[in-house]
C-alpha cells in the first residue's frame, strides 16, 4: 500500500472510521496471516492469531505512533501474539513429523519439499526462526526487524545467516 494512502487511512481509522480500518485490514490481512502461519505452523491457529492482531490493532489504533509504518506496527503485534501462543503450546518434536526419505531412485516432489522446508524451519531455535520468518515471509529489512525486536542489526544478520546454514545442512540431501 502506498505510504500516503496508508497514512490517510490510519488517520481516519484513528478518528473512528470503521471503513478506513476495514481497508487497512483488507490490505494487510494476507501478509499478517502468512507471517503468523510461518511462526506457529498451523493454519487454524494462524487465522485465530491474525484475527486477534487486527482486533488488538483496532482497539489500540489511537496509541499508534507513526514512528514506523502501520504494517511494521501490525507485525509487532503479530510477533507478540504468536510468541504468547507458542509459550502456551507444547513444542512438537521434529522426530515425530513424518518426513519423506528419498533414496537414489526417487526424487522429492514439490509437496514433499514444502513439507521438508516447513519442518526444517520449525526445527530452528526460536531466535533464528523468528529473524528468518521476518526477513523472508514478512518482507522486512534488517533495520525494521531491529526496530521490532530491539536487537542489534549485526546480531540479526548473524542469526539470519546461521539459520540459512542450518537449513542448507538439513535440506542438502533432498535438493
Amino acid at each position: 500500500m502506498e505510504k500516503s494512502v496508508e497514512d490517510k487511512l490510519v488517520e481516519l481509522a484513528r478518528k473512528g472510521d470503521k471503513v478506513a480500518f476495514s481497508k487497512l485490514v483488507t490490505s494487510y490481512r494476507e501478509k499478517i496471516y502468512n507471517f503468523c502461519f510461518y511462526l506457529v505452523s498451523d493454519k487454524s491457529d494462524a487465522l485465530d492469531i491474525t484475527q486477534d492482531v487486527f482486533f488488538n490493532a483496532y482497539r489500540s489504533i489511537k496509541r499508534f505512533k507513526a514512528n514506523s509504518s502501520f504494517y511494521t506496527w501490525l507485525l509487532s503485534i503479530a510477533r507478540n501474539r504468536s510468541a504468547d501462543f507458542l509459550r502456551r503450546r507444547k513444542p512438537e518434536n521434529i522426530e515425530d513429523i513424518p518426513l519423506p526419505q528419498p533414496d537414489n531412485t526417487q526424487s522429492v516432489d514439490d509437496g514433499q519439499l514444502k513439507l521438508l522446508v516447513r519442518a526444517s524451519v520449525d526445527s530452528l531455535p526460536a531466535k533464528y526462526r523468528e529473524v528468518l520468518v521476518m526477513r523472508f515471509y514478512g518482507g522486512l529489512k534488517f533495520a525494521e526487524i531491529s526496530e521490532l525486536t530491539g536487537e542489534n542489526i549485526n546480531t540479526l544478520k548473524t542469526r539470519f545467516y546461521t539459520a540459512l546454514e542450518h537449513l542448507r545442512k538439513k535440506l542438502r540431501r533432498y535438493i
